[in-house]
């Protein structure tokens, strides 16, 4: 059973890869609150939390998001549960959103074994995985974080990391808000 689901989560990702590769995934792009989309996808992920303190710093005020709010879920949560999964040590995970000009940033940190500078190039290919020590034998195709640049970029949006090995890790992204234009 557990080879069978391995296996879907691995053929899943082999077709959100090859949709984003040939440009057809299919986008709803509406305006979506990313407030409420955090809470929404906190309970959901409530048991894989592993009862870590998860922080989410989002104004009231913020500006609603142009974006397809499943793919945005899909991405918050690979995020999310990337700095858990990172972070055996446990530590708080953060949620951050504010809003940046036409846009609105939102940042998922951790304090995370961290990457090293050597690997962050390979970051966002397909099928890479960083070789290290403390994550051998972690669950991961090496596809989310292709996944997750695709994803957004393909909203219009931009993906950054920032990260320190041994200290963790920041992915923040930004998406246009309502009225904005999608040019990246």
């Amino acid at each position: 059973y557990r080879q069978a689901e391995r296996l879907e989560v691995l053929v899943r990702g082999i077709l959100d890869a090859s949709h984003i590769d040939t440009g057809r995934v299919p986008l709803d792009l509406r305006p979506v609150d990313v407030g409420h989309l955090v809470d929404d996808i906190l309970r959901d992920l409530d048991a894989q939390l592993e009862g870590r303190d998860v922080l989410v710093n989002v104004p009231g005020s913020l500006p609603t998001v142009t974006a397809d709010e499943s793919k945005l879920r899909q991405v918050i949560v690979n995020l999310l549960t990337n700095a858990i999964k990172y972070s055996p040590g446990g530590g708080p995970v953060t949620v951050d959103a504010s809003p940046a000009a036409d846009r609105v940033r939102i940042a998922v940190s951790d304090r995370g074994i961290g990457i090293r500078e050597s690997d962050m190039a390979r970051l966002f290919k397909k099928f890479q995985r960083i070789a290290d020590p403390s994550t051998r034998g972690l669950p991961g195709t090496g596809l989310g974080l292709y996944i997750v640049k695709g994803l957004i970029e393909l909203q219009g949006g931009r993906i950054e990391v920032q990260s320190e090995y041994g200290k963790g890790s920041t992915f923040a992204f930004t998406l246009p808000t309502r009225g904005a234009g999608t040019d990246g």
